[in-house]
């Protein structure tokens, strides 16, 4: 009985060891989370589906997070298509390039894709301006927000209630050149409403172009410009 017992108790340590093993079977990976290959992008969430880990990239779009054998990483934004990585198969260090959730705009009027607020102010364009009131009441002065626009911004010419970038100080415009596309709000629409909007209630008009502008899709290759409410 005794061995018969020890051989028990024996038996019950190793089972016991071997769970703890598996459960205390944890590492912490390291990656890099992009889009288009070199731009990082920060605060995209990164959850592990087994561990519950969660974690957020940081402004060179890397993180680190705890993980187990068996786990599965979900890497999630807004405007952007979810990923996900098994871990098993990802090694210590992974690159996780980030997709755009769509090319283009919704029709619809529905909120569009923001994406560009995950670029580091630090990695987007220098093409990026951004207007805002330097003192009280300024746009207030303004008859329309197309003249806030206006002589504001080098190489951007505002004609016919419409913004048209152009490619250095001696670029021309001509009749076949595609205007900006307008995003009010979050909400893309077009040049009548901004001619009728008040400069009153604007709060700040930013102008992009490059990287920054292709994130809204194949519509931003001409330029975006982006104007928020009071």
């Amino acid at each position: 009985m005794t061995i018969k017992y020890l051989i028990i108790q024996l038996c019950l340590c190793v089972a016991l060891s071997g769970s703890n093993a598996i459960s205390t079977n944890t590492a912490v990976i390291k990656g890099k989370v992009t889009i288009w290959n070199d731009i990082p992008l920060e605060n995209i969430k990164i959850t592990a589906s087994k561990s519950k880990g969660e974690t957020l990239s940081n402004s060179h779009g890397e993180f680190s997070i705890e993980v187990n054998g068996k786990d599965k990483l979900r890497f999630s934004a807004d405007g952007f298509i979810t990923q996900k990585v098994n871990v098993k198969d990802a090694g210590k260090e992974i690159h996780v390039e980030m997709e755009l959730l769509s090319d283009d705009f919704s029709e619809t009027g529905e909120q569009v894709n923001n994406g560009f607020r995950y670029i580091p102010q630090t990695h987007r364009t220098t093409a990026i301006e951004r207007l805002k009131e330097r003192r009280e009441r300024e746009f207030a002065s303004y008859n329309s927000v197309w003249d806030i626009i206006r002589g504001r911004i080098a190489g951007v010419v505002v004609q016919n209630n419409n913004a048209y970038f152009r490619e250095g100080l001696s670029g021309s415009i001509s009749t076949q050149s595609t205007p900006a596309i307008i995003i009010l709000n979050g909400s893309r629409t077009d040049s009548s409403t901004v001619t009728n909007l008040d400069p009153r209630n604007v709060k700040d008009v930013t102008l992009l172009k490059g990287s920054a502008a292709a994130v809204y899709g194949g519509s931003g290759g001409n330029g975006v410009i982006v104007i928020t409410t009071k």
